[in-house]
């Protein structure tokens, strides 16, 4: 209100508020075993509602203080909810503005002599590698663009990779910052790929068709908020013509990949596959693959999507180096479908991961950045983007990686890839 309509309506509010207060209290005696017992029957609503979030959806523990909130405010309508969720968005450790950092990773000992002119980053959601085309599935061709330029030898397809996280507000900044499982504050503490980008010259531009606020958000939308240019569904996005549709991004990126600049990173996060898969799938999905779900249907979109970015990078940039990786796998072929499953297994994990480069460069130094069990987990992905960008990194910092694979799953709780919670 205060943002909407100034001082006045609100205060005009609370002075009524405070008079209602005061009348109620003139009027009314105080009754203990009325109070005690409206207190009584207020707690054990709360506690139901409280317990009611968790059986809503049993796989899903939730412990994010502000999403737990919104879930009281569903469950328990009404002022009182409402105070709950507000109070709830005000203490998270989400809710903080985007201020400069001073503190740099460790990890980084100098600058290289050459960078690439122009760096892409496409972040696609709840994409499982094996329905991918290139990944091998052979049910539907979901994949055909990305399976050419494979076949053709333009693609490197990065095989066996997963995620660092299950859920979209964990996984998405281990690809843009240091923030990993065991080391969160890093988010807030330390320099992000954004701010090292633009502190060797790089102009940034952020992307998306996805919100960057809320409880399910905000760390994204936090990341968001370094780049020189900005646009996402809830940002910019009216006069910018942008919503959760992928394809209104197009236009944004032509314009972005055509503004005059010697060095640029672009970050585009995609709306993908995301549930409900039937909003994600237009007619020409359909027609492509008649006898396909509702999911490859939505994988088969996002080819065409990633087919029209990389024919605007050819037009308007020509030298350039891109990524796609999915946040998050996704469970699609299980009795319980979805991410962010507590006993969902490795399916909400698995990843494709893409480099489209004109030399084989980096597809060898992610092969370099398997740990002992052969896996290439998406936290490596920083360290290609930083020699993208013209940083050196410690090698004793990608060695430190080679023994471990943790992944923070969505109960909050830092696993090993290969002992996931089970029933």
């Amino acid at each position: 209100m205060l943002a909407s309509y100034g001082v006045f309506p609100p205060l005009i509010l609370l002075t009524f508020f405070i008079f209602i207060t005061w009348l109620t209290y003139k009027a009314a005696s105080l009754k203990l075993v009325l109070l005690g017992l409206s207190a009584i029957i207020l707690s054990i609503t709360l506690t139901e509602a409280w317990h009611k979030t968790n059986r809503q959806q049993p796989e899903t523990q939730r412990y994010n203080i502000s999403e737990r909130g919104h879930w009281l405010r569903y469950f328990f309508p009404g002022i009182m909810g409402d105070l709950i969720y507000m109070t709830t968005l005000y203490i998270s450790s989400d809710n903080r503005p985007s201020l400069p950092h001073l503190e740099q990773n460790s990890s980084i000992v100098g600058k290289l002599p050459l960078k690439e002119k122009n760096v892409i980053l496409i972040i696609g959601e709840s994409a499982f590698s094996g329905h991918h085309s290139t990944y091998g599935y052979t049910l539907h061709n979901t994949t055909p663009y990305m399976k050419g330029l494979s076949d053709e030898g333009e693609l490197c397809v990065v095989p066996t990779v997963h995620s660092g996280a299950n859920m979209t507000r964990l996984a998405v900044p281990m690809l843009l910052s240091f923030y990993e499982p065991t080391e969160q504050q890093r988010l807030y503490n330390e320099k992000n790929l954004i701010e090292l980008a633009r502190d060797n010259g790089y102009q940034t531009s952020w992307i998306s068709s996805q919100e960057g606020t809320g409880e399910y958000a905000r760390p994204y939308g936090y990341l968001s908020e370094y780049s020189d240019f900005i646009v996402r569904q809830d940002y910019h996005a009216s006069e910018n013509h942008v919503d959760w549709h992928d394809e209104s991004l197009l236009p944004i990126v032509e314009k972005r990949f055509s503004t005059p600049s010697p060095y640029n990173f672009f970050i585009i996060h995609l709306t993908g596959s995301h549930s409900r898969y039937e909003d994600d799938v237009t007619k020409e999905d359909i027609q492509a693959l008649p006898k396909a779900n509702a999911y490859d249907k939505s994988l088969h979109r996002t080819d065409r999507i990633l087919h029209q970015i990389i024919d605007l990078a050819d037009k308007h940039l020509k030298d350039y180096v891109l990524l796609y990786l999915s946040d998050h796998g996704e469970i699609v072929d299980g009795p319980v479908k979805g991410h962010s499953i507590q006993y969902g297994g490795k399916d909400q994990y698995k990843i494709p991961f893409y480099i489209k480069s004109n030399t084989d460069h980096y597809c060898q130094q992610a092969e370099s950045m398997r740990n002992s069990r052969g896996q290439y987990s998406s936290i490596m992905t920083k360290f290609l983007i930083l020699e993208m960008l013209g940083y050196k990194i410690k090698e004793d910092t990608l060695k430190s990686y080679y023994n471990h694979d943790e992944v923070l799953h969505s109960d909050g709780v830092v696993y090993d890839y290969d002992h996931l919670p089970h029933r």
